[in-house]
């Protein structure tokens, strides 16, 4: 699989986490929220099982690549795959307490969150920085220009 859509599948994981997320607070947070509760369940699960879809195809295919490179990885890379391993245990651990482990539920938005934080931060150190790289630097010069002017 190319940088790109590797990129463009990472930029998808950190929406559905984010929708997920946005689900599980809006539930758990505001308790005259207008949506209907079962509505933001399924929205939830649907969201968590697609990210853990995404989460083993992105891992596979990280494997195959690690597995296949010659020289030792790079401190980018490093960190990288560290941050991706530490989501392997916390969405383990989010899935007990889901399925057998009830009275641990209170702690279900902290490990949702700490699995998006570590989502959002793996993503934005590399598919953000390809999208960013990839953009025409004169792209980027009028975009920083725009907002010294409007700051003024």
């Amino acid at each position: 699989m190319n940088q790109e859509t590797l990129s463009l599948l990472g930029l998808t994981f950190v929406l559905v986490a984010s929708a997920g997320v946005l689900a599980m607070l809006e539930l758990w947070g505001n308790q005259q929220t207008r949506f209907k509760k079962n509505t933001l369940r399924i929205i939830h699960r649907t969201c968590g099982y697609i990210f853990i879809i995404i989460y083993v195809v992105m891992v596979y295919f990280m494997l195959v690549r690690i597995t296949t490179q010659i020289e030792p990885l790079s401190a980018l890379q490093t960190v990288h795959v560290a941050l991706a391993l530490m989501i392997f245990p916390l969405l383990a651990i989010k899935i007990l307490i889901l399925r057998r482990l009830p009275g641990l539920e209170e702690k279900l938005p902290y490990l949702g969150i700490s699995i998006f934080t570590l989502a959002f931060t793996l993503n934005a150190m590399t598919a953000g920085f390809y999208f960013v790289r990839k953009l025409n630097p004169r792209c980027i010069v009028w975009i920083l220009r725009r907002k010294a002017h409007h700051r003024q």
